[in-house]
């Protein structure tokens, strides 16, 4: 799987690393787990509010 990001988000992303001694890597890794399992919590919220609308 690939993805592009931009210029602006790598320079963010190498700068944290850089300060955190953390590898790229590892910390794409880390914050695509992290923010797969917010948005599942999420989409709890949100799926009940999406069948309302949809039945309106």
């Amino acid at each position: 799987m690939t993805c592009s990001l931009s210029a602006e988000m790598l320079t963010e992303i190498d700068t944290i690393c850089y300060e955190n001694r953390v590898n790229r890597s590892e910390f794409i890794r880390e914050a695509l787990t992290t923010y797969l399992k917010h948005f599942r919590t999420q989409a709890h919220k949100i799926a009940p509010s999406n069948e309302e609308s949809l039945a309106a």
